[in-house]
């Protein structure tokens, strides 16, 4: 199965440019041409993708490590990544007054916060946290070249400061799929934002990807949220993962107001579509696609 190679870990890979047989391979998959799927799984396995790519996000130069199925990805794919997300949280993060802070929990190798740091010049730090060793070291290396105070975390977020591990989701064997669960002697940290001691009054956005746990995360910022002068949330909403929960993502929407009565939320539609927390999510939105919820305090 080429999803092992999403945990493939390469200390110093090099960066060179996009082979040819990667570009093939790309075209051909996205067009279903019988053949691309066997040509990127074979270039995979005999090491010829173990290199990283460099594509220009704006004014940012993002890495991506096309050894890895998850980030197989060619420069037009990096540009339009999650474009309705992108467009709507650049908005609304330009219009926050001072210096903002930048928390990207599931960050994986900073394709978000490269897009949200070349757009937005009042992001001042990123504070990444991504659990998969693979693409935390490159990651890591994403962010130093950023204009911005960098801040790599090779953790998990959540609501407790302890262990845990990563577990593949049953179905969907991508590394972005993963979830983290608590374990006692577990091989990753986890960590609450809340002990990131970010000074109160100030400016954040947090955006969470966590396939599953975004309550969690929630939880254990509440004291972040409540005293900043200015947040915004936003969090995926996935019907495969509501579905292997048995929970609709308005529990997130709860948690939130739980904390600050006057967040409101948009969902990432063309046009913006408002929801509200006293209806399940998936009975406002049909639950044929992945939805990033916006969560937005009065103040922003």
């Amino acid at each position: 199965m080429d999803d092992e190679f999403d945990l493939k870990e390469l200390a110093n890979p090099p960066l060179r440019e996009v082979p040819w047989y990667f570009r093939l391979g790309c075209i051909m998959s996205r067009h279903r041409i019988r053949g691309g799927d066997r040509l990127l799984s074979e270039a995979r396995k005999r090491g010829l993708l173990d290199q990283l790519a460099v594509y220009s996000v704006g004014s940012v130069q993002l890495c991506v490590p096309l050894w890895r199925p998850c980030n197989q990805w060619l420069e037009d794919d990096v540009l339009g990544y999650e474009p309705e997300l992108m467009g709507m949280l650049a908005d609304e993060i330009a219009r926050m007054p001072g210096n903002v802070t930048l928390i990207d929990c599931g960050a994986d190798i900073g394709t978000v916060s490269a897009h949200l740091v070349s757009r937005c010049r009042n992001i001042s730090r990123v504070i990444a946290f991504e659990p998969n060793a693979a693409a935390y070291r490159v990651l890591e290396q994403n962010l130093r070249s950023m204009r911005v105070a960098p801040d790599a975390r090779n953790a998990a977020v959540g609501n407790f400061r302890g262990r845990g591990e990563l577990v593949k989701s049953p179905l969907d064997p991508s590394a972005h799929a993963m979830f983290i669960t608590p374990c006692s002697d577990g091989p990753i940290a986890v960590e609450r934002i809340d002990d990131l001691g970010l000074p109160r009054g100030g400016a954040c956005v947090i955006k969470i990807d966590v396939e599953g746990t975004e309550a969690a995360v929630v939880e254990g910022a509440a004291e972040t949220i409540r005293t900043a002068s200015d947040v915004i949330v936003a969090f995926e909403a996935h019907p495969r993962v509501a579905r292997r929960l048995g929970r609709d993502p308005v529990e997130v929407m709860h948690t939130l107001r739980a904390i600050r009565s006057d967040f409101t939320f948009d969902a990432d539609t063309t046009p913006v579509r408002s929801v509200v927390a006293d209806r399940p999510l998936f009975e406002q939105l049909p639950p044929m696609r992945v939805y990033n919820v916006i969560a937005r305090s009065s103040g922003s």
